[in-house]
């Protein structure tokens, strides 16, 4: 897998560019994305990714490993995949679906043929049918390159959890924030472009948190498994010598175990210092502090517990690391920060 930087760095320019043509499309546009994600998958994209099955392509399937061979494509997808049940109906889906028809998407890259700067344009969706529940669309070549760039770094379970959320900056904050185990940043511009609403909220940043980054963290903390603390950051100054205005907002990823199934959490954790802490404790160890190899402590975790309240002290620490954000005592190296602070701990005992 590629590094996580990579991934993240990918993923925001994959998603800037779908979401800034998608916008009027809203949830619609997003559930479409993922079964076209489903889609590429299912004909090998990621090896081992296992989906429910599909309607598929409808003709040849496509192979993705051949760029070469991709070509306009026609995918059969359930009307009822794609909305949200008790909510929308088909009118809905017929609204939604002429927006993508209007979406066009267009981005500057490298011709790799030539080395040589060219500037890309094409529709979002093509032609598209809906008979007996089902959608018939037209889909560009380069729309499975987008599917493809998605797709990397997630898992099935992950998708499936996308699905269930009803809010479009929630399904798009949540890969953002998933699995990632340190603090990321955007510019108030970035995050907007992110979320396909450059156009709409030209105010205050405090109205674009308020009515966007909120709304997206308060559904995300009722459900999902990984949600997010954020941190406005000011700089310079606001208009007429006010306060300083906005300028980015820092995202703090949280794992919440309690909506993690018990398959999954096997599958995300391995066997931890038995004993020695408790499985919350691991979880902060791995994801709140950044220490990857938790098991190469073992020595000094089993002298401190037989010391001290061990996730006592790890709460204590993690608490910490939260106040000294944004100050003159901000942390850095927080895997670093945390050992010689236990270090020391032992040395006063």
């Amino acid at each position: 897998m590629s590094d996580s930087r990579e991934l993240i760095q990918s993923y925001k320019l994959t998603v800037s560019t779908i979401n800034a043509a998608t916008a009027e499309a809203g949830v619609f546009a997003q559930r479409f994305i993922i079964r076209l994600v489903e889609l590429v998958n299912d004909a090998g994209a990621i090896d081992g990714m296992k989906f429910r099955p599909a309607l598929g392509w409808k003709g040849e399937d496509i192979d993705v490993h051949d760029p070469g061979a991709w070509a306009v494509r026609t995918v059969r997808i359930p009307l009822r995949d794609v909305m949200l049940p008790g909510v929308d109906n088909k009118t809905t889906a017929k609204a939604a679906i002429k927006a993508l028809q209007q979406a066009v998407i267009d981005y500057t890259d490298k011709n790799p043929d030539t080395g040589k700067t060219r500037w890309r344009s094409f529709q979002f969706l093509g032609r598209v049918e809906i008979e007996d529940g089902i959608i018939e669309a037209e889909v560009q070549p380069e729309v499975w390159r987008l599917a493809v760039d998605f797709s990397m770094g997630f898992r099935a379970y992950e998708l499936g959890i996308i699905m269930g959320l009803r809010s479009t900056f929630s399904m798009k904050l949540y890969p953002f924030v998933c699995r990632q185990e340190k603090e990321l940043t955007m510019s108030i511009e970035d995050v907007k472009k992110f979320l396909g609403v450059e156009k709409k909220y030209k105010g205050k940043p405090r109205d674009f948190i308020r009515k966007c980054i909120e709304p997206a963290k308060q559904e995300l903390d009722q459900v999902s498994p990984w949600t997010f603390d954020f941190t406005p950051i000011t700089g310079g100054s606001g208009k007429k010598g006010g306060r300083p205005g906005i300028t980015a907002i820092r995202f703090i990823p949280k794992h919440q175990l309690r909506f993690e199934s018990e398959k999954n959490l096997a599958r995300e954790i391995a066997p931890r210092a038995a004993g020695y802490y408790s499985l919350q404790s691991s979880i902060t160890l791995t994801n709140k502090f950044g220490i990857r190899k938790v098991d190469n402590y073992n020595p000094l975790f089993a002298k401190a517990a037989k010391v001290m309240n061990l996730d006592k002290f790890i709460q204590e620490r993690s608490e910490e690391l939260d106040q000294r954000r944004g100050t003159q005592y901000e942390v850095e190296n927080a895997a670093g920060w945390f050992i010689h602070c236990l270090q020391d701990e032992l040395k006063r005992t």
